[in-house]
């Protein structure tokens, strides 16, 4: 079956294929990732199991540099901080940590949640759909076995840029769903320093060192942009600098959003109806 839809929003055409299905298990994969035979493995162990949702790693689809840089910073805990690699096998996961690039999900947790958020951002699709779903006492499972190859952005090419984006979306996701975002760990260290601010203002030998390790990394990513594309591409590609931005987007979407508050009205409508009872 072939579906097709001229709405961008990706939550709606979630919601309109899972609507299109008439299966149990509802199976949730990004248009870049291939399962591993492992998978399909897991998948008919869990036919029997009777899981409500199930999720698993991810692995780079090649072996390139990049990519594998990429794949680093995402895994590691100083990065995104993935919490499904290095757990144990049959763990149960954090609502934070499903992602819709790979999991299954029973039919009877998508009806119960009433779907995918197709008023909010974008970006607040797995991590709003997973709490309520975990708020419903629905048990998910990481099972190590459950792997897709999911392509990494170029750590250089792509990957700094539209983490910068994606930080802005926390910040502002942070405002409008402060009862969900404020569970997350990264997202309340992004907090944590919004308050340890006059602490470092107030003590010039922390201010300076701060201000240090932001210049020293600022002056490695436009090293390694020179090396890369050269003196014309640096100034013009990257007049804002990366690394400026995946420290900068997130506070400017949290302050934005505050002051912007009032023109979300129809969100926060809309995330009431959803959260009500939880």
């Amino acid at each position: 079956m072939n579906i097709t839809t001229p709405e961008k929003h990706a939550s709606v055409r979630r919601n309109l294929g899972v609507k299109q299905s008439s299966g149990q298990w509802i199976c949730f994969l990004d248009d870049d990732t291939i399962p591993t035979d492992s998978w399909f493995e897991v998948y008919k162990e869990t036919l029997a199991d009777g899981h409500a949702i199930v999720t698993g790693p991810t692995i780079p689809m090649t072996d390139s540099f990049q990519e594998l840089l990429t794949d680093m910073v995402t895994t590691s805990p100083l990065g995104e901080g993935s919490l499904l690699y290095g757990r144990k096998d049959r763990a149960v996961p954090s609502f934070s940590s499903i992602y819709l690039c790979n999991c299954l999900v029973r039919r009877d947790v998508w009806e119960s949640a009433g779907g995918f958020n197709e008023v909010a951002d974008w970006r607040v699709d797995d991590t709003e759909f997973f709490y309520i779903a975990l708020k419903k006492g629905f048990k998910p499972v990481i099972r190590q076995n459950f792997i897709v190859k999911h392509r990494r952005r170029g750590f250089f090419d792509g990957f700094l840029c539209h983490q910068g984006r994606a930080r802005y979306a926390t910040g502002m996701n942070t405002v409008l769903f402060p009862e969900i975002f404020l569970r997350i760990p990264g997202v309340v260290a992004m907090v944590a320093g919004i308050l340890l601010l006059p602490l470092l203002v107030s003590s010039s030998f922390l201010l300076a060192a701060v201000a240090g390790l932001y210049l020293l990394a600022v002056i490695v990513d436009t090293l390694l942009n020179l090396l890369r594309s050269g003196p014309r591409a640096c100034c013009f590609r990257y007049a804002m600098l990366p690394i400026t931005r995946l420290l900068v987007q997130p506070y400017r979407g949290l302050f934005a959003t505050m002051v912007r508050r009032r023109s979300y009205r129809e969100v926060l409508a809309h995330k009431k109806e959803r959260l009500r009872g939880l």
